[in-house]
């Protein structure tokens, strides 16, 4: 189907990327590739620095008092820098990333192909 639509028109031959838990999808029509790949970039250091903390002092059954005390400061610390990054990042992520424009429609609502958008579209609109 992919590649029936690329060579229809209707679609970029990336606009569809397989996803990994590695990488992320250029596909998304409002946001440009590298804003996602930016997005996600800043949503694993959270869960890996932040959130995670590489498995430190993540053990739930040990019992030990002073090891309870020292992964509740952990927790906390951590939260309280989750929080502040989450704020920040909003912060600088509503700043440098501008949502695309809507794609050109045609004269009964749906999205124009590519081939039409790129080539015709001063005769369009």
């Amino acid at each position: 189907m992919h590649d029936w639509a690329v060579r229809q028109g209707f679609i970029a031959p990336d606009f569809y990327k397989i996803i990994n838990a590695h990488e992320g999808s250029p596909g998304n029509e409002h946001l440009r590739p590298r804003d996602i790949v930016r997005l996600h970039r800043f949503a694993r250091f959270l869960q890996n620095h932040l959130i995670n903390r590489h498995g430190i002092l993540k053990n739930e059954t040990r019992r030990l008092l002073l090891y309870r005390v020292v992964r509740r400061a952990a927790d906390t610390v951590a939260h309280a820098g989750a929080a502040f990054a989450v704020r920040a990042g909003r912060l600088y992520f509503t700043r440098t990333i501008v949502e695309l424009p809507p794609a050109p429609r045609g004269p009964d609502g749906d999205a124009l192909p590519l081939t039409l958008r790129r080539s015709n579209s001063s005769t369009i609109a």
